[in-house]
């Protein structure tokens, strides 16, 4: 019995230990709005002063209900032309990005990434 007790406190130790990872290395994703875009400008060079994350991005991205929003992100590398991201956004500020799929977007995000902007 003294076993068997041990053995589910163990299992339950290393299961709060592994929920308590994945949460942390996806802490800025977690209740986020996610917001889409295509890479269509070309980044600002900040410079080595910011470390890796020196490639500053303006972009115009749509929520999942078509929603527009004007955003600024760094990213540690130039980003590929006409690449779909994933914006995750927390309080205003991008706290995570990840290149999806067109075939991932949600359809009024798609629809407005599609429309030709008319400068509104």
């Amino acid at each position: 019995m003294n076993y068997f007790i041990k053995s589910i406190a163990l299992a339950a130790i290393i299961a709060l230990g592994v929920f308590i990872g994945i949460y942390v290395s996806n802490a800025n994703r977690f209740f986020a709005t996610q917001c889409y875009m295509q890479v269509v400008t070309d980044s600002e060079d900040l410079g080595s002063g910011h470390g890796d994350w020196r490639y500053q991005y303006q972009a115009t991205c749509y929520t999942d209900q078509g929603r527009e929003m004007e955003t600024t992100f760094l990213a540690p590398k130039i980003l590929k032309q006409k690449a779909y991201l994933r914006l995750y956004i927390k309080g205003g500020a991008v706290t995570a990005w990840e290149e999806v799929g067109f075939n991932r977007i949600p359809p009024k995000a798609a629809a407005r990434l599609l429309a030709p902007h008319t400068g509104e």
